[in-house]
């Protein structure tokens, strides 16, 4: 039986269980010497032609010996030769054309191909690998008064889902001609957001920077420490005076199309296989733009101490990470006075971020060291519509604390070295944009402790790395929730504590897909999802897909225990099964599956 919900064929499966329990996996034989072949031809997916000189790439699945690269002949002929059994991943490549995989239902889509299994002395002959040509987007800028834009960057963005975010993430730019044209090719069929953006403007530290190589130049012409120095003196200053000129409180705003100066205003534009999208074309608009100045207040009420803290002012609506951030420094000898210019309205956060660093004497050499650091944070809400803002007051205040012990299960009974494990908290969110502190390491003690001073609020990733390779992070407890399904939320004047379980034995889900007739299928993706709503958002660790190799065998690994859902469908768009909705609608279809601790189940599935 099959259904259709939404833009994806989706099919219930009948299943025969085999719990395989906690087995050791072998240790894997050396490889013996190929004697398998695969053969075929690469052609244009619109024209059936075959496509000559581009490369062809064999790899190994799960990282095997195997892994090569031909390049087409003159007929679009590739072949490999001597390969041992086992199963391969072909993909291809030419400039102007989208990277294709074979088996993909849509070539050049992004989405996952179809593993070719190769046993003992098969050869594998004339198959058909097709490439397809990337879409385009075109237009025109012209200025407010209609007349053609040269030299204006236009950029491009696709969305895409990542770890269950919905974001977007740079997908080319080009620069118009003396016409205003523009043209971005070789896009992957998807949503696109396309924008406009003016030349960056100097910022106040440039300007200060001028003015101060000015005066430096001024102190060496007079002291005649260089015969050019006057001549560059007078070049510097006339630039830093250009500039200062050049201010005005209009500028040009950033678009996105289809003419709005606001992110969250755009529109998007669909682009399918090949497509070419004309007509995207923008007028450059002039806002009023304001200044924003104040004052930033130490921890303890000390001057001159933030004479090296930046101000970092970041657009709450911006649609790509770091894309309208602004950076001003403290002014007036860094005694806590900071201003930022031409900022075009808008809603923005301020923040600060410093760290005091606190020294001592070594013993045996007397040489003064640093012993570590107290770190402090401010942030500020700000709203701007084209009017200064002056009073702007930042008090700085110390970070919070989050500390924890990382632990080893009772599985595998190696034993194990603390001190190699490094843990990393990652902010998130706008916060995180131009923020020196925005990723913090930190090495575990022999005892597996370890701790982050100086935390600023907001929601944080965590990550584990250092550990032998037999090791994968099980869970990450933090005041009763695991950080490794939800984020560590740290709140002003709360210090955080957790710990961190690492395991040798984490759970799979492997098997095999037939269809109705009990043969191997490869022509769908297998995703298994939680049957827990609340963890279908970011980090989406328990959400994955994967497609079948040819014999139709599947695998997944490093589940944590709970109740999923498994279903297969026949396409889909790379990242989709993170979609809360798509998921909703995928559940009523699924085969409930419990996967205990570290268990290895294999779920064989059949199509009906």
């Amino acid at each position: 039986m099959m259904r259709r919900v939404g833009a994806g064929l989706f099919v219930v499966l009948a299943a025969a269980t085999v719990v395989a329990g906690q087995q050791t996996a072998r240790d894997a034989a050396p490889p013996r010497p190929g004697t398998g072949s695969i053969q075929g031809t690469l052609v244009a997916i619109d024209s059936g032609r075959p496509v000559r000189r581009a490369r062809v790439s064999l790899t190994s699945v799960g990282g095997g010996a195997v892994g090569q690269s031909v390049t087409t002949d003159d007929l679009g002929v590739f072949t490999f030769k001597d390969l041992p059994a086992g199963a391969y991943t072909l993909a291809a490549s030419k400039p102007g054309y989208l990277d294709s995989i074979y088996g993909q239902r849509r070539p050049g889509t992004g989405r996952p191909g179809t593993p070719i299994q190769l046993i003992d002395g098969q050869h594998l002959e004339k198959l058909t690998f097709q490439l397809a040509r990337g879409g385009a987007i075109m237009g025109t800028v012209v200025d407010e008064q209609g007349e053609p834009v040269f030299g204006q960057q236009v950029r491009v963005y696709r969305y895409v889902r990542r770890a269950g975010e919905r974001t977007l993430q740079s997908a080319g730019t080009d620069v118009t001609d003396d016409r205003g044209q523009y043209r971005i090719p070789v896009l992957l069929p998807g949503e696109y957001v396309v924008s406009t953006f003016p030349r960056e403007s100097p910022s106040d530290a440039a300007v200060a920077d001028l003015k101060k190589m000015a005066e430096t130049l001024v102190v060496n012409a007079r002291a005649g420490a260089d015969e050019q120095a006057l001549v560059r003196m007078k070049e510097e200053i006339a630039r830093a005076s250009e500039i200062k000129a050049d201010e005005t409180s209009e500028s040009y705003a950033p678009v996105y199309y289809p003419g709005t100066t606001q992110a969250s205003g755009a529109q998007s534009i669909m682009i399918e296989v090949g497509q070419e999208r004309a007509g995207v074309d923008f007028q450059l608009q002039l806002v009023r733009t304001a200044k924003i100045s104040g004052v930033v207040t130490p921890p303890d009420g000390g001057a001159g101490a933030l004479a090296a803290m930046p101000i970092t002012l970041v657009d709450v609506d911006q649609i790509v990470s770091g894309l309208a951030s602004r950076t001003g420094r403290l002014s007036n000898g860094g005694y806590g006075e900071f201003s930022i210019s031409g900022v075009p309205p808008g809603h923005y956060m301020l923040f600060a971020r410093w760290a005091r660093l606190m020294t001592g004497n070594v013993a045996e050499t007397g040489k003064l060291t640093v012993a570590g650091s107290t770190q402090f944070w401010a942030t500020a809400d700000v709203v701007v519509d084209g009017r200064d803002i002056s009073d702007l007051s930042l008090t700085m205040q110390k970070g919070m604390t989050v500390s924890g012990v990382v632990r080893t299960d009772s599985s595998g009974g190696q034993t194990f070295d603390f001190a190699r494990v490094r843990v990393m908290l990652s902010l998130v969110g706008p916060a995180a944009v131009g923020d020196a502190f925005a990723e913090m390491p930190a090495v575990a003690d022999a005892g597996g402790r370890f701790s982050f001073p100086g935390v600023m609020p907001g929601k944080y990733r965590v990550s584990v790395a250092g550990q032998p390779a037999a090791w994968t992070p099980k869970s990450a407890v933090f005041n009763g929730r695991d950080a490794l399904d939800f984020f560590v939320e740290v709140k002003p004047g709360e210090d955080q504590s957790g710990v961190i379980t690492l395991t040798t034995h984490p759970g799979t889900l492997s098997g095999m897909l037939q269809d109705s007739s009990g043969q191997p299928t490869a022509a769908y993706t297998i995703i298994v999802f939680p049957s827990d709503e609340r963890l279908w958002a970011a980090p989406a660790r328990r959400i994955l897909a994967t497609r079948p190799a040819t014999d139709g065998r599947y695998s997944f690994s490093s589940l944590p225990a709970g109740e999923y859902r498994l279903v297969a469908v026949t396409d889909v768009e790379p990242g989709q099964w993170y979609d809360p909705a798509f998921l909703r609608e995928l559940s009523g279809l699924a085969l409930p599956i419990t996967l205990g601790d570290g268990e290895r189940r294999v779920q064989d599935l059949r199509v009906k």
